[in-house]
């Protein structure tokens, strides 16, 4: 079965408001996804994830069985390895 793959087309960071964010947790952020069919998808990941995995607007992704975001290259390379 073949993987959807969607583009991010949004990243929004959280806002804490005045209180800012809670001690000890990652900094996360909110991406909107698009498929080629139109239909979108919101996931949370935490912002430095999406640095390491190179994930930025415009760009593509997979949304893996764990719910995160991957680049489809490197995805696929890891599923072939299970």
């Amino acid at each position: 079965m073949e993987e959807q793959i969607y583009k991010i087309i949004r990243i929004d960071e959280e806002d804490f408001g005045c209180e800012g964010r809670p001690e000890g947790q990652e900094p996360m952020v909110r991406v909107v996804l698009e498929a080629d069919t139109g239909e979108t998808m919101i996931v949370m990941m935490e912002d430095a994830l999406m640095y390491t995995r190179k994930l930025d607007v415009g760009g593509l992704a997979i949304v893996g069985a764990d719910g995160l975001l991957y680049a489809p290259v490197s995805y696929t390379h890891l599923r072939a390895h299970e």
